[in-house]
């Protein structure tokens, strides 16, 4: 049974998720800072990506105050009805901000992992998606001559027919999650054609994937989508506004795990070394010291340099992206072990690294070989 007003399950729900994506969101953050990898452009349109999506929530929860999600039977509250109008589509256009940008942060992680016809696929998804939901927020305003009638219906002037907006919105939306889709899928060819084992390539895969939850749910919200224009949008418009803000937070949440799976992985082995090799002198002594010699040759030259770390035996094509150091240092005494690997390699002419996400990965084939 539908309850007599959504204002509380909207804040409640709502508020949760934003502070969900926050903490999801804050862990990326905090991972990237602590590696001394510092923040790139993915980082930086997610937070702004996020500060939209809480701004819409909190435009909705004043909104809620009014009045907005009772039946129409239960609202007294007519003398707001056009300060509710105008901050819905106020709040709808600080939602849509946060939808294309936390798809396009994801996307421009990607951009440092894909090659290729795949990284000008990428660049076309995000020139897409943010060009139909900019539409969509321009649509709102200009939908009416003039604008102010969309807002104050009293107003004297003309407007689309209802079914113009109401159409776009909904293949906008599924446009959007259609995207999401294919984005969560590109990185598994990526994936799959490294050196991994099969747990390794599934759990990278999955992690990489989650942004296809924003996809299911931009679904899930066309089908809610044609009560915009319904005659009782203060009542089902509610289930708009929570589709819209759970699509803009699940994206978020989603372009954050692939950064915590690594983040998450590093602790975790940390934490194994630690309780294994224990941190007293005694134990550094007696277990001595490795240093791993990884040379890189191409056909003109052979440069090398040493990485001390504890050494991992059955994890020797992932060491070479790998950044485990070993607490300490050369003990006193400790017995020291190096081991050579050789990489041979083509210079990718000065591309960047594939970023935080990609880390604790084997080699693409082409782009180096543990020998």
């Amino acid at each position: 049974m539908a309850p007599n007003d959504y204002g509380p399950t909207m804040n409640t729900s709502l508020w949760t998720l934003v502070g969900i994506s926050l903490l999801f969101m804050s862990l990326r953050m905090y991972a990237k800072i602590t590696k001394h990898r510092g923040l790139w452009w993915d980082d930086w349109v997610l937070i702004v990506s996020w500060i939209g999506c809480t701004t819409s929530v909190a435009i909705n929860s004043y909104n809620v105050s009014l009045g907005f999600g009772m039946k129409p039977e239960n609202f007294t509250n007519f003398g707001a009805l056009e300060t509710m109008a105008l901050l819905g589509n106020i709040g709808g256009n600080a939602s849509m901000f946060g939808i294309a940008l936390s798809k396009t942060s994801f996307a421009l992680t990607l951009l440092r992992v894909v090659e290729g016809k795949m990284k000008w696929l990428v660049w076309y998804i995000i020139v897409s998606i943010n060009i139909f939901l900019a539409l969509m927020v321009l649509f709102v305003w200009v939908q009416c001559n003039p604008p102010e009638k969309s807002f104050r219906p009293a107003t004297p002037g003309t407007c689309w027919a209802p079914e113009v907006t109401a159409n776009y919105m909904i293949f906008a939306s599924a446009y959007s999650g259609f995207m999401d889709i294919v984005l969560a899928l590109l990185p598994w060819q990526v994936i799959w054609g490294l050196q991994l084992n099969l747990k390794e390539k599934v759990g990278v895969s999955i992690a990489m994937s989650m942004g296809m939850l924003a996809g299911i749910v931009a679904f899930v919200k066309c089908s809610v989508l044609p009560s915009v224009n319904g005659p009782n949008f203060l009542y089902d418009g509610s289930l708009v506004v929570i589709w819209v803000n759970v699509e803009a937070t699940t994206a978020i949440i989603g372009a954050s795990i692939p950064v915590l799976r690594v983040f998450f992985k590093e602790v975790k082995s940390s934490a194994r070394a630690y309780y294994q090799y224990g941190t007293n002198d005694d134990q550094k002594s007696r277990i001595g010291n490795n240093t791993t010699v990884i040379t890189t040759r191409t056909a003109n030259r052979r440069n090398s340099f040493s990485k001390h770390g504890v050494g991992m035996d059955d994890d020797s094509d992932k060491s070479i992206l790998e950044d485990r150091q070993a607490a300490g240092g050369f003990g006193s005494g400790g017995i020291v072990r190096t081991n050579e690997i050789t990489v041979d390699y083509t210079p990718n002419g000065g591309q960047e690294s594939p970023g935080y996400e990609m880390d604790n990965l084997g080699n693409k084939p082409g782009h180096g070989r543990a020998v």
